[in-house]
């Protein structure tokens, strides 16, 4: 009987080893010993390979090697009559697995998958030592291919239910500590991504991300031979990223992304905008609120800090050779009363930021946002001090379609209140000196020339409050365009009532017809 069950164990082992290879996947071990009165197993030299044939479509597999995995207190008579593999310790060393994803996964292929072997597996102790691990996911023309490691991993506990196969159940890690030396690997065909160390404490409650990079793998100047349309292309990176209080019960077995804090230090963000590159076909950019719903993960973040940042943003009209910028510095934000994860609260979330603009300008932005509002209102309050007409209007990079010679911006407050169709609002601004040049009448040059002309005949040359009468506040009413990010949205805002206290009606008006 004993050689039985061992031999049985054995063979139930190999078995699942293959099933999380994926079909047709090769499985050699060098050695297994069992003490079955311990219930201790431990396997050594083991070798996954991908089959030579992958007929048989599957979300997931995992090839490579392992040097040794060690179990110790196998309760034999749980595996037999609960079909529950319930160990005291599961311990593994030396490892380097790849994990590969499809997009392609239908309901048949995942019940094809079930394991015969146990619906569940539980661990009280789990030690991973010297271990590195790889993702690969193909979809379409983008692949990405991510390695992290040499890493160590412990745990007070482990469950995984493996009723509905590999990989398709919930998994509960409890009390982790891990520590990995690096991530990398690239996203897409466009991107690389790195970070420094990653470790998490505190019985999982707490991780820090070193140095996080989302970085082009191509120049600017080659994007638009990559992308056929018009696109951002982006630069991310940070000094570290740290969560506090993280659920990672939440996260594994719910689906639920819940943290206390969440606190990103020095974040810079680099974007690049070609509007040499054709437009891209439509495609519905939903606002922030709705894009949170519609995560596949819900969440739980009760506050989230972006500590000495910077944005630069830049453009490249299209009659334009160069890039101008905008950029922000000494950028600060929090972001509180983000939760998807229950509807009845009827959460808003609120973002306050302020920024260093141009070098010159403070600015400070206030956004607030009802999570569950089915027509994704948005209230946006902003304000900046002095700064030049010139320096604004070289770093917008034309976007405003004039430009000024000269003239100085004493202080804007900007009023919106928006949802997925428009907005209306406000746009009190102070200025003095402004002198216009007309930069877009669709390329003719007489017509630049003359609306500057006409411009400059009637432009309100300053707009001061101390002369009551006199002063005029801007205010708009605007679409969303609905293939724009939410970035856009703002923009238009401010630009059209900016617009509206320079220019008096009888020249705004065919001004933003030719716009």
């Amino acid at each position: 009987m004993k050689q039985w069950l061992e031999h049985w164990l054995v063979g139930r082992s190999e078995v699942l080893m293959h099933q999380v290879g994926g079909p047709g996947a090769q499985v050699d071990i060098a050695s297994v010993q069992v003490d079955l009165f311990r219930g201790n197993l431990s396997w050594r030299g083991i070798e996954i390979t991908a089959g030579a044939s992958d007929s048989v479509p599957t979300s997931a597999s995992i090839t490579g090697r392992v040097g040794s995995i060690e179990v110790s207190g196998l309760s034999v008579f749980s595996l037999l009559l609960r079909h529950r593999v319930s160990v005291d310790a599961l311990r593994m060393h030396d490892a380097d697995l790849l994990f590969r994803l499809r997009s392609d996964t239908v309901q048949r292929e995942r019940t094809e998958q079930k394991t015969s072997f146990a619906a569940f597996f539980e661990a009280d102790s789990l030690v991973l030592t010297d271990v590195r691990m790889g993702l690969f996911r193909s979809s379409g023309r983008d692949t990405t291919r991510m390695s992290i490691g040499p890493g160590d991993v412990r745990s007070a506990g482990l469950a995984v239910d493996l009723s509905n196969g590999i990989g398709q159940g919930g998994v509960r890690l409890v009390g982790a500590e891990m520590e990995w030396d690096a991530l990398e690997g690239r996203w897409g065909q466009v991107y690389a991504v790195r970070t420094g160390r990653i470790t998490m404490a505190d019985g999982g409650r707490t991780l820090r991300v070193i140095t996080p990079m989302l970085t082009p793998r191509i120049p600017v100047e080659r994007f638009p031979k990559v992308e056929r349309f018009e696109k951002d292309l982006f630069n991310v990176q940070a000094d570290s990223i740290l969560f506090r209080d993280l659920d990672l019960g939440r996260l594994l077995f719910g689906k639920v992304f819940q943290a206390r804090l969440l606190k990103i230090a020095g974040p810079e963000l680099i974007v690049h905008r070609d509007k040499h590159m054709p437009d891209p076909p439509f495609i519905f950019k939903p606002l922030p609120a709705r894009a949170l719903r519609e995560l596949p993960l819900r969440l739980q973040l009760d506050t989230v800090l972006l500590d000495a940042g910077a944005v630069s943003y830049f453009e490249r009209g299209e009659e334009m050779a160069d890039f101008g910028e905008v950029r922000f510095d000494t950028l600060d934000v929090i972001i509180t009363g983000t939760c998807t994860s229950d509807p009845h609260r009827q959460d808003t979330m609120h973002v306050r930021a302020s920024a260093l603009a141009f070098e010159k300008a403070r600015i400070d932005l206030d956004v607030r946002l009802p999570l569950e509002d089915p027509d994704d209102r948005i209230f946006v309050h902003a304000t900046s001090t002095s700064l030049p007409f010139r320096a604004f209007d070289r770093a917008t990079n034309d976007l405003l379609g004039v430009r000024a010679d000269r003239g100085v911006i004493l202080g804007v407050r900007y009023d919106m209140v928006g949802d997925d169709d428009g907005a209306t609002g406000t746009v009190d601004m102070e200025y003095t000196d402004l002198a216009l040049e007309v930069r877009r009448t669709d390329g003719r040059r007489e017509a630049r020339k003359l609306l500057t002309l006409l411009v400059n005949g009637v432009v309100r040359k300053e707009n001061r409050r101390a002369s009551e009468k006199d002063f005029r506040l801007g205010t708009f009413r605007i679409d969303r365009r609905k293939d724009r990010a939410v970035f856009n949205y703002l923009w238009l805002g401010l630009r059209e009532g900016m617009l509206a206290t320079m220019l008096p009606g009888a020249i705004y008006a065919p001004l933003r017809e030719v716009r």
